[in-house]
Formats: C-alpha cells, structure tokens, sequence
C-alpha cells in the first residue's frame, strides 16, 4: 500500500508549468512555468515563500535546480527574439527569431548572484555536490548541439567542456551523489556515463 498521504495543492501559477526541483535539505520547493513565473515554496509547511524574477522581459523559465549544499537557486531561462527585416524590399521575408538563454542563480532567499547569456539553447541542469570549502563545484549544463559545458558556481564563467558523442540536445543530466560521476541523455535515447578518478573513502 502506498504511504503517501492526502495531496497538498499549491496554487500561484497561471501558465503551464515547465520545471520544478526539490530539495528536502533546505526544506524548499521551486517551480517555474512558461510565463516566467518562478516561485519558492516551504516543503514543511506547504505554503509560497517568494518569487524570483526573470532576468528579461518575455524570459520563460525551461530549467531549475537546488543546490543541496548552500541552496542556491540555478534557473535556465529563454527568450525568443525576433531579427530585423528589412520591409523596403518588393519581397520582404518573414522575420526569423533566434533563441537567447540565460542561466541565473540565486540565494534561496531569491536574492541574485550572478547571471550569465549562453549562445546556444540549454536543455539540462545539474549541479555537483562536493564540500564546500574542499572542492569548487560546478554547474553542468546540456546543450542542443549536444555539448556539454561546466560553469564556475561562483562566478557564472564557464571552465570547461565535456567531450560527448551525443549528436541531439542534450535533455538529462544527473550527478551522482558524489559528484564523482555524471550522467547525461539525449534526445535520440543515447546514455553517457562519465567518472573521473575514484571516489573518496
């Protein structure tokens, strides 16, 4: 039999929701939808605490994770943009629209730290979990192109790549609870394990 009890609804949201991440570390609830909203809720007590703001006007929110070391907040956002066409032409084309993508972290307070553009779209997010203090952990992002880029959890710069042979967007990745491995999957079903050295005893 099932030991989940009777299901709590939190309302807040008015547009479909895109992503959600918990974390039973720091008692919270994040969830973002297609308009932009991006909220925080108290997992204890079931209630909203605060919303984070997006970055840029028309901004939606495709991406969310919870640090389970100091609770930051890393979001992806993406904003479609339209190019300039010039309508002086006797055939003027359909304006072409290009995606720009955002990747955001915040406090668990919603204060922002940092924030940096991406020029490729992100699909996936994962966060290592190594002490702090001993190890600089990093932020994994997966990309359409099947890339796989690493980024400072501090200062938002990227430092470094993960060779993959993935050849479509990467749509999962996952840390291991040592952060010793990592684990990605793309769209076209592949799956990619990737392990540096041995883990700590």
């Amino acid at each position: 039999a099932s030991s989940l009890g009777p299901a709590r609804f939190l309302t807040g949201h008015l547009a479909p929701i895109s992503c959600i991440a918990i974390n039973r570390a720091f008692s919270v609830i994040v969830s973002g939808d297609q308009a932009g909203c991006l909220l925080i809720w108290d997992l204890n007590l079931m209630t909203y605490v605060r919303s984070i703001a997006a970055p840029s006007p028309g901004a939606r929110v495709t991406c969310v994770r919870v640090s389970d070391t100091l609770g930051d907040v890393v979001s992806v956002w993406s904003t479609a943009r339209t190019t300039a066409v010039d309508f002086s032409s006797a055939t003027p084309l359909i304006a072409p629209t290009h995606t720009s993508t955002e990747l955001c972290l915040h406090t668990v307070n919603a204060a922002v730290v940092r924030s940096s553009r991406c020029n490729h779209r992100i699909c996936s997010v994962a966060i290592s979990v190594m002490p702090e203090g001993l190890y600089k952990n990093v932020i994994a992002t997966g990309l359409h192109t099947g890339a796989i880029w690493l980024w400072n959890s501090w200062n938002m710069e990227v430092v470094g790549h993960i060779p993959t042979n993935f050849t479509s967007p990467v749509l999962s990745l996952q840390f291991s609870y040592d952060s010793y491995s990592l684990v990605g999957g793309s769209e076209q079903g592949e799956l990619e394990v990737w392990t540096q050295g041995d883990p700590p005893s």
